[in-house]
């Protein structure tokens, strides 16, 4: 086997490398603290490591490696996370990132993994030739009507009665243990220990202080009825939902209160994966799912044209199953992963 554990030297001279492409607005001294803070987080020092590949002593190849629960049907399943794929330029071309996803799979395989999972952001064809089997790549989207097609009076319309505010590290608890009851009742998912729900966002936070970029922040709200939570973020155009976890009294109630907000703030669009519609409606049809969204009280129409979705080319979740259990799970439509799971 040709990889292991990188030092932090080996890593900076990784990080040099690949600053333009993942440093998200930050500069070189905050994206070295960036990749400091991930590796010294309390969760990462046993669910993460940085692997590097070398050629006559050079780094060619590197890959974060992450260690994550999935849960399925009561069981929990030990899966390895792969994020951060990178050759180095002038050994592009020349099979070492196949070598280096050959050895993690090989490493997975001998620890007792029961799968292997990415996000790929070059489309599935490269990770398809180890075994790999897309899970779900949509996005699915609401557009406003065009004003003429909604009435005055409800263009006119109140505030909605609950405004997103800012995400805080007192509201994790609560997130954790709502999403927790919801996984029990999903195909399959990640396991979020409140643990890792601090370093995921943690790291959203450090992006947000340091990026030059307008890099948005994560918002919440719970719902009016029933247990549970809304996270997303929002734009001078559109809305997006992270995730809607939560009973279906609560999912419900959830859509309800994006709609109102979107059609108070004059948004464009509503926007998320399509794990959203898994949670408003178990074996949803993409082309007819608006119809099941909870209507306004009045006869005016919904302010939002029926459902649309798009295929994403960034984030596609990717799994390699070597525990024949997991075998059946890139069959399950819509996938029911959140964005926030994303490495």
């Amino acid at each position: 086997m040709t990889i292991r554990q990188a030092e932090w030297h080996e890593i900076l001279t990784v990080l040099r490398e690949t600053h333009g492409i993942w440093s998200v607005g930050m500069n070189r001294s905050d994206h070295r603290r960036f990749l400091q803070f991930q590796l010294n987080h309390d969760w990462s020092r046993s669910h993460y490591r940085y692997m590097v590949y070398k050629r006559n002593g050079k780094i060619v190849s590197s890959c974060k490696l992450y260690e994550v629960g999935m849960t399925s049907a009561g069981k929990t399943f030990k899966v390895a996370g792969i994020g951060a794929v990178f050759t180095q330029p002038e050994a592009r071309g020349t099979g070492c990132a196949s070598q280096l996803l050959d050895d993690v799979i090989d490493m997975a395989a001998e620890d007792g993994y029961d799968a292997v999972l990415l996000y790929s952001e070059i489309g599935t064809e490269f990770y398809a030739q180890f075994g790999f089997e897309e899970l779900g790549s949509s996005d699915i989207a609401l557009l406003s009507r065009s004003a003429d097609s909604v009435s005055k009076t409800a263009a006119s319309s109140a505030p909605p009665p609950v405004v997103p505010r800012p995400l805080r590290e007192s509201d994790l608890p609560a997130l954790s243990r709502h999403h927790m009851r919801w996984l029990r009742y999903q195909p399959y998912g990640i396991a979020r220990p409140l643990d890792y729900w601090r370093y995921k966002l943690s790291k959203e936070w450090f992006i947000r202080s340091h990026s030059t970029l307008a890099w948005p922040t994560i918002e919440v709200t719970f719902p009016l009825k029933g247990n549970g939570y809304m996270l997303l973020e929002r734009s001078q155009t559109t809305l997006r939902l992270i995730e809607i976890v939560g009973n279906e009294e609560a999912r419900m109630n959830l859509w309800r209160q994006a709609i109102d907000f979107a059609s108070a703030e004059k948004l464009q669009r509503i926007r998320g994966w399509e794990s959203l519609a898994r949670d408003l409606a178990p074996g949803f049809s993409l082309t007819s799912l608006s119809s099941k969204l909870p209507q306004t009280d009045s006869a005016d129409p919904l302010p939002f044209e029926p459902l649309r979705s798009y295929d994403r080319d960034w984030g596609i979740p990717m799994l390699l199953p070597l525990n024949d259990d997991l075998s059946l799970w890139s069959q399950t439509f819509p996938c029911p992963l959140l964005e926030l799971d994303h490495f």
